[in-house]
């Protein structure tokens, strides 16, 4: 077994217990678990009622320093995300909870490395498994989604969703989408009137997960009912998702390790998806924004990376080395990219760059080797960009972050 294959496989160690194929069913009814976090605090940067301000917020630091994104916590944390958010970053990640599985948790960072909110849990419900975070952020709140592994079988994998505003507080309950099928792999980005969802949702006739689209309003309340994104014989996973100027691009892995290849998906749930290949070459896993999108070719151990208006991808890593495992964002100036080169086993460093240019890649100078947890990256302005990591040995993992200027 390859590393870049060992590496792919411990990633998706957390996700891939109980798994059964689903029955298919367009039901988005929402389940409610406990109520929320009651506290009368308003966010101190977004009045409430205001329009979302879709603007990436300006953030001039100064580059360099590394911070811990959550330094009370215990170790292994993994699964970090990242979005923008004023005068500095949002983020949701993992951490253990004491029964031996996963809890979600947040926290809000200031560009000089401050905690604007200090990390709480996300989850309500602390019995089950509650693993693979993402969020977005529209306006003064901040919707982040999550799969729960319950451990009842067969449909053991469900997606659980919680809205909170900038200061860090609940504007409502944590909701489960009551589908009847497994449902995980989420993603979600902001739109004009709230968010969508992507995710993976087992097929039972097919007996594979196929991708899905579901409109999220601005407190976390479900919209309508699970759309599928392309339908294809065999399962679709690993999704990425950016939407800009009223559509939505979405990429996912199709496939099975022997002949996984990347496609890409343009339009909206109203009109529907024009799906194409994302690249010639056979590919895994992908990055996607509003200009680029970036994959990794596993036969090579090279990253890929290829403007969405066209042209030819360009390799991005360096020969004879295992590259992969890209992140993207896109500020208002550039694009930058982030990726993983294998040392050994799960055992990485981590590289960055400006995609567009022919500068030199640089490594990022971290105390211990880096986990493969998918590369946190995102825009605080016109060239600076927060990117985020889980350091150290297994399973002593810490999540550390820095900002980057490109």
């Amino acid at each position: 077994m390859s590393a870049l294959r060992l590496a792919s496989l411990v990633v998706m160690f957390c996700l891939a217990c109980q798994v059964d194929g689903g029955s298919d069913q367009e039901d988005a009814t929402v389940q409610q678990d406990a109520g929320p976090r009651d506290a009368d605090v308003d966010s101190p940067d977004v009045a409430r009622g205001e329009p979302p301000d879709m603007a990436v917020p300006t953030c001039e630091p100064a580059a360099g320093e590394t911070f811990d994104l959550d330094p009370d916590g215990p170790d292994t944390q993994i699964h970090a995300a990242l979005v923008p958010a004023p005068g500095g970053a949002w983020a949701v990640y993992n951490r253990p909870d004491p029964g031996g599985g996963f809890d979600v948790w947040a926290t809000r960072v200031g560009c000089d490395g401050s905690m604007v909110v200090p990390p709480f849990q996300v989850n309500e419900d602390a019995e089950f498994n509650d693993v693979d975070p993402a969020l977005a952020r529209n306006g003064d709140r901040v919707l982040f989604a999550w799969a729960t592994d319950d451990g009842m079988g067969p449909h053991n994998l469900s997606v659980r969703l919680r809205a909170f505003d900038d200061a860090g507080v609940a504007v409502g309950p944590e909701r489960r989408l009551a589908i009847d099928a497994n449902a995980w792999m989420v993603k979600v980005a902001a739109t004009e009137d709230g968010f969508l969802l992507v995710g993976s949702l087992g097929d039972d006739e097919l007996n594979a997960f196929q991708l899905f689209a579901l409109a999220i309003d601005r407190d976390g309340m479900p919209v309508g009912e699970p759309s599928r994104v392309a339908m294809a014989p065999e399962s679709q996973s690993n999704p990425a998702l950016v939407v800009a100027e009223g559509a939505a691009v979405v990429a996912w892995t199709e496939g099975s390790q022997d002949t996984e290849t990347v496609r890409l998906g343009r339009g909206t749930i109203a009109d529907g998806f024009e799906v194409e290949e994302a690249f010639d070459a056979p590919v895994a896993g992908a990055s996607v924004t509003t200009d680029w999108i970036a994959s990794t070719q596993t036969a090579r151990g090279m990253v890929l990376a290829r403007p969405l208006a066209g042209g030819d991808p360009v390799e991005v890593g360096a020969s004879g080395k295992i590259d992969h495992s890209p992140g993207l964002a896109t500020g208002d100036e550039v694009t930058a990219i982030a990726w993983y080169r294998v040392i050994r086993g799960i055992r990485n460093e981590l590289w960055y760059t400006r995609l567009g240019s022919d500068r030199t890649p640089t490594q990022v100078e971290t105390d211990g080797p880096v986990a493969p947890y998918g590369v946190a990256l995102t825009p605080l302005g016109a060239r600076h960009f927060a990117l985020a990591w889980s350091e150290g040995d297994s399973p002593d993992f810490r999540l550390r972050w820095r900002i980057i200027r490109l």
